[in-house]
């Protein structure tokens, strides 16, 4: 670390003054008997929280516990009763039902005696008021009621129940059941049916809900509880008010109700009727109908209330007694405070001198002589941290806010990063090392470390060095408390550059091993020594493949019969191979039979070496498969002899057919020169026909010019013998005068389309090699080719670069573009109006020159591309192509003038010919013309 400026121990002695002022500035001073009175009130307010959570956690929920079981009790009581009363009634019914079904001479129809049996039961008013038998259809064949005579209800046999709530459901059921309230038909009020089937019919039974009702009340008489009961829907059947069950209310979200239909158990307030009501409720299994059970909110709280009571007048009655013992004790040990207080504060400010005098407290006496021990160590810690700090050469320690400003830099942080002490404080990383992202993310993470109070790390991060170059280090960070009460953090780091770069290439020249070992096509395997026998450690994929094993059938295991992975096929090698591994040194080659996992055999060579690493000895081997070459090399064996008699008795007769081939060939080559020779006549003897039809009609012109002439001339004379005029003489001589400069100029025109000829066809004829300008040779290519291309629908323009000079064969060039030409009337544009064919020359550099022909035609398919400079390859055999103009151009590009030729074509966007030439052609023996 730097040594510090003189203005910075003032700055540290003034920062305790400084930070005292501040805390009173930024809190109201409180005295001793401000505190105590202050830690008794806390002390009194605790304890209400402890009374008053004792009384929330312990006697309310022992008293509402109480108050739940008391009324659970009370509401399985009712469900019991009701229960009970339900029993018993189907008990009976199913009774009746059995009787019915047993009843001998008893018809549907007429069951008179069975009528006063019914009427006896149903009269008891105890289980149930209505009783009806029931044929298949529903109809009644005998009823009975409670109070009622057989004579009233015989009006009742006959009738159709089918409509009947309790019948809706499906009647072919063969267990009994319970219906949901309904209205009799009978009794006019709301009542349950239990049905219980007969052989004839059903049996069916009513018990009014209010009998039912009255049943459950009978259990619960306690003042001020009340009970209601509603069905499996929800809906009131009865309560205290029976307006409640007539106006059918649903209390159904009710939470002691909902929880009961779910098959629950709930505690909890709810309202009926405008009153709140603390309770529970229950759920009969037999027809599903809940009895809810509850207390009015005063009969409830009265327990509560009472504990409150006594808690309350407690704690104010021991709340007055504390008050007046601490108002004395408070103003004693204030007194005697004063002066630890005074010694305290100088020891926080930096001045550790004990000051005199004595308190006379022997507690506080003892405060002040370990206040005085304090003061000394922590002096000779801050001593001993500084010089840590700023004595270690490779741990970079750095001090921060908790909003990520620098407070401390020891000089390792400056080693390693290149900044100043001087230059840190004060500042951020972000604005020395730290991009804004990896700011942001250190300034969470301070603030995490210090919200958790643990440390974060090690962790490894990359950070930008002041010279720019780029290094990683290990740090971790961690939270103090500060001089000032705030938390500080502390970031301790080392560089590990270094280390991972070696790292990184340890790394990649093992991922470089592995990737050799598993992809090196030979079988390869490492086996670890474990006494005499050899564990496997690792196999490539070659391995694999060829014994059929994978690598987790195989790693771990020995090799031996014993772990099923024995290699040999024949036990003798197997011996010689564990001979050669018993030997130190040199293993040398070892061929055997190898049997696979498919129990299939192979020739396999193998190599192995011993070698030591890691103080271990390991066993390295490779196996190369020699079954096809040993089949091989016997097949060759028998095969050498066959084939030394066969090539003894085909030599004669190769010998004879090679006579005959060289005889064919030389037969071909000259079939071949003369069809070359023959194209090339005929396609002069097209370029004779054309300019012979193109001289026709300058020559013509001119005749009949000096015809006309001829005919003026006999007519002058005519008119001499007779007299001539002046007039007449001035018309023939305009006449004249006319004629001969028609006759001059056609005469002219056929002249030099003469001399283009000839210049053509000498060059062609001759092969003789010159020096010409390309552009004028093409030109007067051109002018020769026009006359046979006037009756082609196509139009031929020349971008031709000027002073374009060649030493080569322009017979030859010309024999090239002509045909590249001829092809192209040919073939680009079959199926179309016209087209334009493009010429082009153009240098290449200061050695070569370029020459295309394009098309804008059909162009040309890929495959026809890949045959088009063949031979006698042509897509109009027998309509006017030969196949032999391709591949003159190619062996005369190739050839004579020493360039190369290629051709680019898309179907249906034209073809281009591109020819590159020497400006100078090589010398060569051959002909240019030479296929």
């Amino acid at each position: 670390m730097n040594t510090p400026g003189p203005a910075e121990p003032q700055r540290a002695a003034a920062a305790p003054h400084d930070t005292a002022a501040a805390l009173r500035a930024r809190r109201p001073s409180r005295t001793l008997r401000a505190m105590i009175f202050a830690q008794f009130l806390w002390a009194v307010a605790t304890a209400m929280l402890v009374v008053v959570l004792l009384m929330a956690a312990w006697r309310l929920p022992v008293a509402r516990e109480q108050m739940l079981q008391e009324q659970n009790r009370i509401a399985r009581l009712a469900e019991q009763q009701l229960e009970v009363t339900l029993q018993g009634t189907e008990a009976v019914v199913h009774a009746l039902a059995r009787l019915v079904d047993t009843a001998p001479g008893q018809a549907p129809g007429a069951p008179t005696q069975f009528n006063l049996l019914l009427e006896a039961l149903a009269g008891d008013g105890v289980l149930f008021d209505v009783l009806y038998v029931l044929d298949v259809d529903a109809r009644v064949v005998a009823a009975g009621h409670a109070g009622r005579p057989a004579a009233e209800m015989q009006r009742w046999v006959g009738h159709d129940l089918s409509g009947l709530p309790a019948l809706a459901g499906d009647r072919g059921t063969a267990k009994a059941r319970w219906s949901a309230h309904y209205r009799s038909p009978i009794q006019d009020r709301p009542a349950v049916a239990l049905m219980v089937p007969t052989v004839s019919g059903t049996l069916l039974a009513e018990v009014a809900v209010e009998r039912l009702a009255r049943v459950a009340a009978a259990a619960t008489r306690v003042d001020g509880l009340l009970l209601i009961i509603v069905d499996a829907s929800g809906e009131v059947v009865a309560a205290p008010d029976m307006r409640l069950a007539r106006e059918r209310v649903n209390m159904a979200q009710v939470a002691p109700v909902a929880a009961a239909l779910r098959g629950g158990t709930d505690f909890s307030r709810f309202e009926v009727g405008g009153s709140t009501y603390s309770g529970t409720a229950r759920r009969s299994s037999a027809l599903g109908w809940v009895v809810l059970i509850g207390y009015p909110d005063a009969v409830a709280d009265s327990a509560r209330n009472a504990a409150l009571f006594i808690a309350g007048t407690t704690l104010f009655a021991a709340m007055a007694v504390g008050l007046f013992t601490l108002q004395r004790l408070s103003r004693k040990l204030g007194n005697r405070l004063g002066r630890s207080m005074a010694y305290a504060q100088a020891i926080a400010e930096g001045q550790y001198a004990r000051p005199p005098g004595m308190t006379g407290i022997l507690e506080l006496e003892q405060l002040d002589h370990d206040l005085d021990r304090m003061a000394q160590r922590i002096r000779g810690r801050e001593a001993e941290l500084r010089a840590i700090i700023d004595t270690t050469p490779l741990l970079a320690i750095q001090l921060f806010t908790p909003d990520g400003r620098i407070v401390d830099w020891n000089p390792a942080s400056t080693t390693i990063l290149g900044y100043e002490r001087s230059e840190a404080v004060g500042r951020t990383l972000g604005d020395l090392i730290y991009t804004p992202q990896q700011q942001q993310d250190f300034v969470a993470l301070l603030a995490q470390v210090v919200a958790e109070g643990r440390p974060f790390g090690p962790y490894e991060g990359e950070v930008r060095r002041r010279d720019g170059r780029h290094c990683v280090l290990l740090s971790t960070t961690f939270a103090i408390p500060g001089q000032d009460g705030k938390p500080l953090c502390v970031c301790m780091d080392i560089d590990i550059t270094a280390m991972k770069r070696q790292e990184a290439v340890l790394r990649a020249n093992e991922q470089k091993f592995f990737a050799f070992f598993d992809a090196n096509p030979v079988a390869l395997a490492v086996l670890r020594q474990l006494g005499e026998e050899f564990e496997y450690l690792d196999v490539n994929a070659a391995w694999t493949r060829l014994l059929g094993y994978t690598s987790q059938d195989v790693v771990g295991r020995l090799l031996g019969p014993s772990s099923g992975l024995t290699m040999f096929a024949d036990k003798h090698e197997r011996q010689a191979y564990m001979d050669r591994l018993a030997r130190p040194g040199d293993f040398g080659d070892f061929e055997f039979t190898l049997l696979r996992a498919n129990r299939t055999t192979r020739r396999v060579d193998m190599r192995l070496a011993r070698i030591s690493f890691g103080g271990e000895t390991l066993l390295v081997y490779s196996m190369v498969d020699v079954t096809d070459k040993r089949e091989l090399e016997a097949q060759l064996r028998e095969l050498n002899t066959e084939l030394e008699a066969r090539i003894a008795r085909r030599t004669a007769s190769l010998a004879e057919a090679n006579h005959e081939l060289q005889r064919t060939l030389d037969e071909l080559r000259r079939a071949q020169d003369r069809l070359v020779q023959t194209e090339k006549l005929a396609s002069l003897g097209s370029l004779v026909a054309g300019v012979a039809h193109e001289l026709n009609t300058p020559i013509g012109n001119a005749l009949m010019s000096v015809t006309t002439m001829q005919a003026r001339l006999g007519d002058l004379r005519a008119q001499l013998a007779s007299g001539l005029r002046r007039s007449a003489f001035d018309g023939f001589m305009a006449q004249i005068d006319e004629g001969t400069a028609i006759a001059e100029r056609n005469l002219g025109r056929a002249s030099a389309l003469l001399r283009s000829f000839k210049r053509v066809s000498v060059d062609q004829t001759s092969e003789r090699r010159r020096e010409f300008v390309l552009g004028d040779a093409i030109d007067e290519l051109l002018m020769t080719l026009r006359p046979t291309l006037r009756r082609e629908p196509v139009r031929i323009e020349c971008e031709l670069e000027p002073g374009l000079r060649l030493d080569s064969y322009p017979g030859a060039l010309g024999q090239v573009i002509t045909n590249l030409v001829q092809n192209a009337v040919l073939h680009a544009f079959e199926g179309r109006p016209g087209g334009v064919i493009t010429i082009k020359a153009f240098a290449l550099g200061a050695q070569r020159c370029g020459v295309e022909v394009i098309d804008d035609g059909q162009g040309i398919t890929p495959d026809a591309q890949r045959r088009i400079f063949e031979p006698f390859y042509t897509t109009r055999l027998g309509q006017g192509g030969s196949g032999l103009g391709l591949a003159i151009v190619r062996n005369i590009v190739t050839g004579a003038l020493g360039g190369h030729v290629e051709v680019h074509s898309v179907p249906g966007q034209g073809t281009r010919f591109r020819i590159e030439l020497p400006l100078r052609a090589p010398a060569a023996d051959a002909s240019p013309a030479a296929v």
